[in-house]
């Protein structure tokens, strides 16, 4: 059994794991993390973090490994829960799972290991499998198109995810957490900040799984919400650190106009897709660009086509 972390004793990694009416899997993403091994002389705190849920799921944990605690809040959102956790966790290194995920054995020994190594490394990350209802699983974000140049201008790798990312406290410290006021896309806000202060590392092996439901924080959100909060931090960095991002800023609004253009195309939205994709184009002329412009004048069924033959080459990368 995991000896739960005392103060002055071996240095700590913390869990911190928001949960929201999700009783069904918590005890899976718990599970994974106690089974976690540690470099020597490392202890391990798991620090759940009850965001108002309705269906109690902190109640089968009631008589877990004594190295996990559980917390209580009124619902605020997954970055209000994160927060908590963090604030409440004792460990140098600060660990993210999500409670409907799950972390494969050596995930946390993979992801402290650079930053062991070097002082100036901010945070690491593993890559995830996503794994659908059905057992069925690909890479996830492997074929993703914000692996694009551009698009890395400012945005962080694609293959990071919460649930395979782990921060150094006192970077987390110096950029501060997660920002509350953002609805989605408040973990890549962060990872963008981090990497200002620090390296960050990439462990290329997918350690950690991120099961696919319609349950999940990231779903629900309409599409003027999530695109509001993607350009809100494009602005909030530029204005953070114009002697970095200042040159590029162009290409960096450019390259969000032709993201949010692409995602409406691959929703069938031609008219949004054209309205954003042309804006790419106008600002930042790209051959590539110009080619989403002229598929997002297809016929609807030929584009729909397209879309099935391209979801499907995703589903094929294992």
């Amino acid at each position: 059994m995991t000896q739960p972390p005392r103060a002055g004793a071996n240095p700590v990694v913390s869990v911190v794991i928001p949960v929201h009416n999700g009783a069904a899997t918590l005890s899976r993403a718990v599970d994974s993390a106690l089974a976690q091994d540690l470099p020597a002389g490392w202890n391990l705190e798991v620090v759940v973090v009850d965001d108002g849920s309705d269906d109690d799921p902190l109640a089968a944990l009631a008589h877990r490994d004594p190295a996990v605690r559980c917390l209580r809040q009124d619902n605020a959102g997954p970055a209000a829960a994160r927060n908590r956790g963090i604030a409440a966790s004792r460990g140098s290194i600060v660990a993210f799972l999500d409670s409907d995920d799950e972390w494969l054995p050596g995930h946390l020994r993979a992801g402290m290991a650079p930053m062991l190594a070097d002082p100036g490394t901010s945070c690491a990350f593993c890559w995830a499998y996503l794994r659908r209802p059905d057992g069925s699983q690909h890479l996830r974000n492997r074929r993703s198109p914000s692996h694009d140049r551009e698009h890395r201008l400012l945005w962080p790798n694609p293959m990071q995810t919460t649930t395979g990312t782990l921060c150094r406290r006192s970077a987390l410290d110096a950029v501060g957490a997660f920002d509350e006021s953002l609805r989605v896309r408040e973990d890549l806000d962060l990872w963008i900040r981090l990497g200002e202060v620090g390296e960050v590392a990439e462990v290329r092996r997918p350690l950690a799984v991120t099961h696919q439901s319609a349950s999940s924080y990231s779903f629900g959100h309409e599409f003027h919400v999530q695109r509001g909060d993607y350009f809100r931090i494009v602005e909030k960095s530029l204005a953070r650190t114009p002697d970095r991002y200042g040159p590029l800023a162009e290409r960096i609004r450019a390259e969000a106009h032709r993201y949010w253009g692409q995602y409406a195309l691959y929703q069938g939205d031609r008219a949004q897709a054209r309205a954003c994709l042309g804006r790419s184009q106008a600002m930042n002329p790209r051959p590539t660009t110009l080619a989403l412009v002229a598929m997002a004048s297809l016929p609807a069924p030929l584009l729909a086509s397209l879309r099935q033959v391209y979801t499907w080459s995703r589903r094929r990368d294992l």
